[in-house]
């Protein structure tokens, strides 16, 4: 007679599946008032990639909730899905930048604050950056996680981990604290949500 699950594994899989449902909910929210969002003939590379993204998003629930569920190890391994995930992330950034180029966007303040604002070339090719670095760190807990690591195979870990950033002024830098600070400082409109520069 096959036991019951433990508690712990019923709270993930319940956390999991309604996680799963709020998920599902924005993607019909995102999806259904643009039924070309993926079709579409410009942008399609990266349209394809974010198809990918978020399909791999919603085999990692399905995922987690029948391995909590079952208790079994079947499903797909942790660093697997995080090694995946953190390549697709990377393919999505690189496509839009490649496909939208927006070489000639300047923004006003980093990021998107301001309504009217496009995400620029350089800011893709940023986002690229910080993927990556997301990528590494999964894959160095996946490591350090493994029973038989010793501490010096945990610290050169670490230094692989932290190694990108050695290249960052390789990529374009965005300082979105400096939107907040100096003569140049933006706020938020209290109704509107929109960004004003405060003089």
């Amino acid at each position: 007679m096959a036991s019951d699950p433990p508690l712990h594994h019923t709270l993930l899989s319940a956390t999991a599946a309604i996680l799963a449902l709020i998920f599902a909910a924005m993607l019909f929210l995102a999806i259904f008032p643009i039924p070309r969002l993926f079709s579409k003939r410009f942008g399609r590379r990266h349209a394809q990639a974010g198809a990918a993204y978020l399909a791999w998003l919603a085999i990692g629930f399905i995922s987690v909730i029948f391995m909590s569920a079952s208790g079994a190890s079947a499903g797909v391994p942790p660093v697997v899905f995080d090694a995946i995930l953190g390549a697709l992330g990377i393919t999505l950034t690189l496509t839009a930048a490649r496909e939208f180029g927006h070489k000639n966007v300047h923004n006003r303040a980093s990021g998107t604050l301001d309504e009217d604002a496009t995400v620029s070339y350089d800011e893709m090719i940023e986002h690229s950056f910080y993927q990556g670095v997301n990528l590494c760190q999964a894959l160095f807990l996946a490591f350090v996680s493994l029973p038989s690591t010793s501490f010096f195979s945990r610290a050169l870990g670490a230094c692989a981990c932290t190694s990108p950033w050695l290249f960052r002024s390789a990529f374009p830098v965005h300082s979105f604290s400096k939107n907040y600070s100096g003569s140049g400082r933006w706020h938020f409109a209290p109704r509107t949500g929109a960004c004003t520069p405060a003089f």
